[in-house]
């Protein structure tokens, strides 16, 4: 990966961070908590510098029509992923729909969840693309 484009993902992720909102596990207006899972092939690699920015400008575009309902803005993941089991560890390949990240949010219920969750970049934008809605039951 060129320089430029770590130094991209790396604002990226600090965006990610700074969006962290102290409410946890729930709204004080009585909301539920979501994760979203972000799922697609198309990879941080796959875009130059300029590219890039339009797309994370489009990821803060998308965050700002639900920023007073986030949790955590999350972190997007790395290409290696393992899968643990009973029977021992396994590399996944991911030339499959790999998640790419997630966000916590608070909603009133699953179909706000999902309302927020039809405007992500990663659903309009990626051929493939997906949101996996789950909400995070309390204990």
């Amino acid at each position: 990966m060129e320089k430029g484009l770590a130094v991209k993902l790396t604002q990226l992720t600090n965006i990610f961070m700074s969006t962290n909102m102290s409410a946890k596990g729930g709204s004080a207006t009585g909301g539920k908590k979501f994760v979203f899972v972000y799922y697609g092939r198309v990879r941080a690699e796959d875009f130059n510098n300029e590219e890039m920015k339009a797309v994370m400008d489009k990821w803060m575009a998308w965050f700002g029509t639900f920023q007073d309902k986030m949790i955590d803005g999350g972190n997007p993941f790395g290409p290696l992923v393992k899968a643990v089991t009973a029977k021992g560890v396994e590399t996944i390949a991911v030339d499959t729909l790999p998640a790419k990240g997630y966000t916590i949010i608070n909603a009133k219920d699953m179909d706000e969840a999902v309302s927020i969750a039809k405007g992500c970049p990663a659903v309009i934008d990626e051929d493939g693309g997906a949101v996996h809605v789950y909400e995070a039951l309390p204990m």
